[in-house]
């Protein structure tokens, strides 16, 4: 599964890094909290995790992201900043590589990043 927080370079430049680092702790805290049991739960870039599930199926990986979403839903944190984050994962196939899984899952969350952005305008 990766995951990625929506407008992080926006609210760095409105309400500087301090604001957007706060913002990353309180995604990474939920992020734990609703994948920490199924998996491991890792920051792999500025505002990117990664979780990697063992003998989850695509069923409960879905309604584990469904309820991340339904938890940061109305977070609100400091100077009114909403927390958003995209959200895309892969159940492995027999043919894939670690390479091809990531980037399935990769694209997946680009593709929910996109509909994100789409619903807000």
């Amino acid at each position: 599964m990766i995951l990625d927080i929506n407008n992080l370079k926006q609210i760095n430049d409105r309400y500087g890094h301090r604001s957007g680092d706060r913002l990353i702790i309180t995604a990474a805290e939920y992020i734990k909290k609703s994948f920490g049991q199924q998996g491991k739960c890792y920051r792999i870039g500025g505002d990117e995790f990664l979780v990697i599930c063992r003998s989850c199926s695509e069923e409960q990986t879905a309604n584990a992201v469904a309820a991340l979403q339904e938890q940061i839903k109305n977070e609100t944190g400091e100077k009114g900043i909403s927390l958003q984050i995209a959200a895309g994962y892969a159940v492995q196939r027999q043919e894939d590589t670690a390479e091809s899984l990531f980037q399935r899952a990769d694209n997946c969350m680009y593709e929910n990043k996109e509909k994100m952005k789409r619903a807000c305008r």
